[in-house]
């Protein structure tokens, strides 16, 4: 019964090594190695578990065990290097706005992941007109949602339309005006990004969107 815990403890540290490797092309297209960008929590936990585990069960170290252990480290590495962000051992880079701002100076955002595949628009329709939100990111649209959206411009005269079929296409809805729109490719070809100037209040806002769903207004 030992030997075969400690062989199933090998076989998962080998993949956990694996997918540490992995995901370190977390830009990439193909989707499903951008998937290992997510759950790193999750590997953190059972990767450090799989590690005392293994340093518990083995009683001869060899080259494969000291090769899976600096495996496994390597991953605790991997994965610690993004979470530690999202901890109080990081400073904050962006300042939490002024608890006293009044109505008129506020903006409301709905971001929506549409799922490319997805053909419920008149859900998200009647959401937006629940919501009456100030600005709309829709991402994963194809151009059959950027059909279906098109209804959304009476109330949202200012729009900006990136259409892909590769699930990363992105529509920005505004009641605002939109300047200097631009479109970038941070991560590759087929991954947009929104940059741009917002006028509301009479003040110019340097906005910006991506495809991760993550929105910097300023």
């Amino acid at each position: 019964m030992r030997k075969f815990i400690h062989i199933l403890i090998i076989v998962i540290s080998s993949i956990l090594t694996l997918c540490a490797i992995l995901s370190l092309f977390r830009d990439t297209e193909i989707r499903y190695l951008k998937m290992l960008d997510f759950p790193r929590i999750q590997f953190f936990i059972i990767t450090l578990l799989s590690l005392i585990s293994l340093w518990v069960m083995t009683k001869k170290w060899n080259w494969y065990n000291l090769l899976l252990v600096s495996g496994l480290v390597f991953g605790l590495v991997i994965h610690g290097k993004f979470l530690i962000h999202y901890t109080s051992l990081v400073a904050v880079d962006v300042p939490w706005a002024e608890k006293n701002i009044s109505f008129k100076d506020q903006l409301s955002l709905l971001l929506t992941n549409v799922k490319m595949e997805n053909r419920e628009a008149q859900l998200l329709i009647e959401l937006v007109n629940r919501k009456k939100p100030d600005l709309i990111l829709a991402m994963e649209t194809d151009e059959w949602w950027d059909e279906q959206l098109k209804v959304l411009e009476k109330e949202y005269p200012f729009s900006k339309h990136t259409i892909n079929d590769v699930a990363y296409g992105m529509i920005l809805f505004s009641k605002f005006p939109l300047e200097d729109v631009e479109v970038e490719y941070l991560n590759n070809e087929n991954v947009p990004s929104f940059d741009h100037y917002l006028t509301h209040q009479r003040q110019k806002t340097d906005a910006s969107f991506y495809p991760s769903g993550t929105a910097n207004i300023f």
